[in-house]
């Protein structure tokens, strides 16, 4: 071959080869430019690249191969371009919206991800098959919308599944073991309501799982507090009405009685005055009165009776619109949400426990309900227990591989609220009394063990955590029969030398904790008791000299402010905050001189520390008024700003001292002092 031949061949595949890399360049900057504009929501631009055809809507832009339709899918702000492009779409094109990316995601994955609802209804009209679809991890995209907690999005998306005309595929769905993971995945996304309606279609159960998931995620129960307020925020109209009717009428009856008691008589004697004990009384008095007016008011509004009621309520509303208006626009949403949480997962557990009853065998009920009834004892979900008992009676007597059942399984884990149904059974609790496991530990056995460190972290201080221990063991030793109180178990052990054993550690912790805790309270308590002893010796502005310009004082010895409002305050508060900081020292060194047995940290020293504490803080506070006191006979010159300033601060420091320290005292009298937790807590019968 002639070379010069040779040469324009190599010529031609050199310019071939630099127009291909020229392309590829160019290529690559308009895929970067729309990702961009992508990025920086330059969405003109984005719609420009494609209208100009420099960036086809099937070309991979990302390296997890997401095309441009993708990435428009995943913005919200762009859905008139897939609009656009859909309408404008050939029956042969439809190929393009099975397009997936190195992942698996359809388009329609990427708009359950991101929540792009409206782009969802948008695909789903023009391919309902891509509700079926699977990405490589084997989600489709209602499951991908519930990952993604995008509410609206799965509420459509699964719609759109039970109302599709492809009824085998969308029954697929929701059965097996991926339509277990559906419902498991919804519960522990803590979405009962959207679990209650995924679970409508649902035509059997396949394993425990959802039942499990259930017992693991049931919200807690509102408390009095909560259940009362939501009552209120559920109906402000009446609620308002009630408190106004109320509190009229009580507003009435203690003029009534303030008028003939008191305003009446003094009118005839001018000098006479009203005595302490008689405000106490009529405070009193106002207090029955409102306790009774509420019942009666309760009564009427319950029952209807009264032709008076509706009539006065309704006069009431008109009355107070305003008022009204505001009482209904505070917000309670946690309150709301809580209640409305709690309901629906209720509705669900019974609605899982139905479809089990009516799915499966008799004979095999006991493998969906055995391990989550367990569970349900291990994290205290009585309502769980009691439902599934309900549905299945059998499952109380449900064991684990330790063969303990729920009951011993409840006093192994500290869960109150399922070892007080004991309280609600029959003569079947008796069983329990003597009831042993393979080991031999009776249930006073179970109750010795050391509490799972999940129970025991919530409770400040290693004492109030012995403590809480020692009630556990005090109460199931009043359960169990007398002879199991010294039983052995197959080891040689008897209850209170499990108890000892498992607690060694802890009861050397909480008297590191009550010794370190006295400690530092003595030494507070200590320097106010020096510092108010020295105040009481030293008044402030001295006292009168025995000699007045040579003269005799008859007041020689007596504080100059001693006539003054502010002195007697001063030496009320100095007076008691001494003798309650010397109390506090007594206290607390008896603490630190204890013999801190195990039995002392049920009542015996939480009692001192709780002394300790509380007078404490009294002579700290009282304190702090002596030196306002001080302050203002001095500097005050009977300026009432002055006043204000000096009891402005000295609330600072209080409020401190309370915050920091009140939490620790409010526990201690809570535990020591407060409403049992253990006892009957319903009479509804359990079994």
């Amino acid at each position: 071959m002639p070379s010069s031949v040779l040469a324009r061949d190599l010529d031609d595949e050199r310019i071939i080869i630099e127009e291909r890399e020229g392309e590829l360049i160019e290529d690559h900057d308009d895929h970067q430019s729309f990702y961009k504009a992508i990025q920086n929501q330059e969405y003109d631009r984005v719609n420009s690249l494609l209208e100009d055809k420099k960036v086809k809507v099937t070309e991979k832009i990302t390296t997890n191969g997401n095309t441009a339709l993708h990435l428009v899918i995943g913005t919200t702000k762009m859905n008139y371009i897939l609009k656009k492009i859909l309408v404008e779409m050939t029956p042969e094109e439809n190929i393009i919206l099975d397009m997936k990316n190195l992942e698996g995601s359809t388009l329609l994955h990427v708009a359950a991800i991101v929540g792009n609802t409206e782009a969802a209804e948008l695909l789903v009209e023009k391919n309902e098959y891509l509700l079926f679809t699977k990405d490589k991890e084997g989600h489709t995209p209602l499951a991908r919308a519930l990952l993604n907690m995008h509410t609206d999005t799965y509420k459509y998306l699964l719609s759109s599944t039970t109302n599709t005309d492809d009824i085998e595929r969308a029954t697929d769905l929701f059965q097996g073991t991926s339509g277990d993971d559906l419902l498991v995945n919804a519960i522990s996304s803590k979405y009962y309501d959207l679990a209650l309606l995924l679970s409508k279609p649902y035509k059997n159960i396949h394993s425990d799982a959802p039942l499990m998931a259930i017992a693991q995620n049931f919200p807690r129960k509102l408390s009095i507090w909560e259940r009362n307020v939501y009552k209120c925020v559920g109906n402000p109209k009446q609620t308002f009405a009630k408190i106004y009717m109320v509190v009229m009428i009580c507003i009435i009856l203690f003029s009534v009685i303030y008028y003939f008691t008191y305003a009446a008589p003094r009118n005839r004697s001018a000098h006479r005055r009203m005595k302490p004990e008689a405000l106490i009384f009529y405070l009193f008095a106002l207090f029955v009165l409102y306790v009774i007016i509420i019942c009666i008011v309760n009564i009427l509004s319950s029952r209807a009776i009264s032709r008076i009621y509706k009539p006065v309520m309704r006069a009431i509303l008109r009355i107070s619109k305003p008022v009204i208006r505001l009482l209904a626009t505070i917000d309670f949403k946690f309150l709301k949400e809580g209640a409305k949480m709690n309901n629906d997962a209720r509705d669900l557990l019974k609605a899982i426990c139905d479809l089990i009853k009516r799915s499966t065998p008799s004979g095999s009920h006991r493998d969906y309900y055995n391990n989550p009834i367990l569970e349900a004892s291990r994290q205290n979900a009585y309502e769980v227990v009691v439902t599934i008992a309900s549905y299945f009676p059998n499952a109380i007597w449900s064991a684990n591989e330790d063969g303990h059942n729920i009951i011993q399984y409840a006093v192994i884990n500290r869960s109150e609220k399922v070892y007080n149904l004991l309280y609600q059974m029959s003569e079947q609790k008796n069983i329990y009394r003597t009831i042993q496991d393979p080991l031999g530990n009776n249930l006073l056995h179970l109750a010795a063990r050391l509490a799972p460190t999940n129970k025991l972290n919530p409770i400040s201080g290693a004492a109030l955590q012995i403590q809480s221990e020692l009630k556990w063991f005090q109460e199931v030793k009043g359960f169990v029969c007398p002879p199991n109180i010294i039983k052995k178990n197959c080891f040689g052990e008897t209850p209170h030398m499990v108890f000892t054993r498992e607690h060694k550690e802890l009861v050397i912790e909480g008297e590191k904790w009550m010794k370190a805790t006295a400690n530092s309270y003595t030494i507070t308590a200590a320097l106010i008791t020096t510092i108010m002893f020295a105040s009481a010796i030293t008044v402030p502005g001295g006292n009168y000299q025995e000699t007045i310009n040579g003269r005799n004082n008859q007041e020689a010895g007596t504080p100059i402010f001693a006539k003054k409002t502010a002195f007697r305050i001063f030496a009320i508060a100095d007076a008691v905050s001494l003798f309650t900081s010397v109390t506090s020292l007594l206290m607390n060194l008896s603490i630190l001189t204890s013999r801190f047995s195990e039995k002392d940290f049920l009542l015996k020293l939480p009692t001192k520390l709780i002394v300790g504490l509380t007078t404490l803080f009294i002579s700290t506070t009282a304190m702090l008024v002596a030196f306002g006191a001080t302050l203002y006979l001095v500097f005050g010159d009977d300026n009432p700003r002055i006043l204000g300033s000096i009891a402005a601060l000295t609330c600072l420091p209080i409020t401190s001292f309370v915050t920091l320290q009140y939490p620790l005292i409010r526990d201690q009298i809570s535990s020591t002092y407060g409403r049992s937790i253990f006892g009957k807590k319903s009479d509804r019968p359990f079994y």
